[in-house]
């Protein structure tokens, strides 16, 4: 699978109502951003789970997983941590077949300090205290639909934003820097007409 700046823990395979297998090794090809995970058997077809635990970096490249700079209203410099995966970037997030014709659904959830707004593709299902750390949160997304890995975006920082309903009582929110949410007000305007227009007969 893709794989750069990435270091993988640990790995493990669950065929489908059999026992899990846990890799022996990785074998990073980094020249081709790749990783190959080793078991001490073949691996039987048909579906499973593939668990793996690693760790990236927030880097500072403007792609993959990064820190974008910003000013606050009071002048201060302050981080959102953001991403940019078109057209092969997801990589240097989450180890995964980062090719555009390879489609899945994504359950995102990320754990983010309290005070900060926490966004992805899909709307929040779910929002609750991270039991190991009292400042922070997990933030649990709806499954997004069946898309390329380019596709999947998420955020973490300080938003302010405006949001109304379309005819079809869909929420529509746009997001802003914090303070500009009146700069917001158009893009919100536009995002409901092409929501009320897409969905007319």
């Amino acid at each position: 699978m893709n794989c750069a700046d990435i270091d993988i823990i640990t790995a493990s395979y669950a065929p489908e109502g059999d026992e899990e297998i846990h890799a022996t090794g990785f074998n990073y090809q980094n020249e081709d951003e790749k990783v190959t995970l080793s078991f001490p058997s073949t691996l039987q077809t048909g579906t499973g789970t593939l668990k793996i635990d690693f760790v990236g970096e927030l880097n500072d490249k403007m792609k993959g997983f990064y820190r974008s700079k910003y000013t606050t209203p009071s002048g201060e410099v302050r981080y959102a941590a953001v991403t940019q995966f078109e057209a092969t970037d997801a990589r240097r997030a989450f180890p995964c077949w980062d090719e555009p014709a390879i489609k899945a659904t994504f359950d995102i959830s990320l754990v983010v300090p309290k005070d900060r707004v926490a966004l992805s593709n899909m709307n929040v299902i779910d929002r609750k205290p991270y039991p190991d750390d009292e400042n922070l949160v997990e933030v649990k997304f709806a499954r997004t639909p069946v898309m390329s890995t380019y596709l999947v975006a998420f955020v973490v920082g300080e938003y302010d934003f405006v949001e109304t309903r379309s005819k079809d009582g869909v929420c529509v929110r746009v997001y802003t820097p914090v303070g500009k949410a009146e700069q917001g007000k158009f893009a919100l305007e536009v995002n409901v007409l092409e929501e009320d227009c897409s969905n007319s007969p």
